[in-house]
């Protein structure tokens, strides 16, 4: 689950980055999360931390 949700958003971010770039303003990336980074679940560590480092590497 943490390369789909932290791995994937980097590899996909990094890749995209230099379209991104050449279209300029008005181009982005739009990085979707669930309630699970923000509100405490019981049995869900994992899915706290993955969207901490998510939420972390937005731009």
């Amino acid at each position: 689950m943490i390369d789909t949700n932290v791995t994937g958003l980097v590899t996909v971010t990094h890749a995209l980055l230099p379209t991104l770039i050449r279209h300029g303003a008005g181009a982005s990336i739009i990085n979707i999360g669930s309630i699970a980074g923000a509100v405490a679940l019981s049995r869900q560590p994992c899915v706290w931390r993955q969207q901490g480092v998510c939420e972390a590497v937005q731009l």
